[in-house]
């Protein structure tokens, strides 16, 4: 399930996780994935700072514990934060999941967060979903084609695609990118891919 998620979405799981066991919750709610999303220094981050009231989700996670809880699951609204989550990346026609889309699917969990008086939800469903669409060009690399090589890239090659991401100037349809990796001793594995315009029709 954890393969469509970002890095950052997967570490907001895993803080979510600690968060949890610091306070001794047999369980990880939505409170703990908010504060863990809200711990992070980007947009997201920023946007939850702005609109969710920390101190009262601070006091839903109680006490800190002495006695941290090793065995844990999701409660129902952090299952369905999650579920939700999937369907706002489909929605957005994105093919990863993201710490927006992990935010996203809270508020649509029905265990959202208290919101500080004066909020805007539909504002901050809107930022939200321009993070998501910044995280994109980092994380989803949309606009380039396979042209050749093996079927299924190497975790190597992909993350060097993927990274492609960050330089726009290369976004330029008609670029070709391409990887060979080869271990000593070993066969020679090579993928080559296009940035095609994605306005057109294949």
């Amino acid at each position: 399930m954890w393969e469509p998620f970002s890095e950052a979405a997967r570490h907001v799981i895993v803080r979510a996780q600690e968060i949890a066991q610091m306070f001794g919750s047999s369980n990880i709610g939505t409170e703990h994935i908010t504060f863990a999303l809200g711990e992070l220094d980007d947009a997201v981050g920023e946007a939850l700072a702005q609109t969710v009231d920390r101190d009262a989700i601070r006091e839903r996670l109680g006490v800190v514990s002495a006695n941290p809880v090793s065995e844990m699951v999701f409660t129902s609204g952090a299952k369905h934060s999650i579920e939700r989550a999937f369907e706002n990346a489909r929605r957005l026609n994105h093919n990863f999941i993201g710490t927006a889309h992990i935010a996203l699917g809270i508020l649509d969990s029905g265990d959202a967060p208290p919101m500080l008086e004066g909020s805007d939800p539909a504002a901050l469903r809107a930022t939200l979903e321009g993070a998501a669409e910044d995280e994109r060009a980092v994380t989803e690399p949309a606009a380039w084609r396979q042209t050749e090589g093996e079927d299924d890239p190497h975790r190597a090659a992909r993350a060097v695609l993927i990274s492609l991401g960050a330089f726009p100037d290369l976004r330029v349809p008609g670029t070709r990118a391409s990887v060979t990796i080869q271990p000593p001793g070993g066969p020679e594995h090579r993928w080559s891919w296009t940035c095609i315009d994605e306005s057109k029709p294949r």
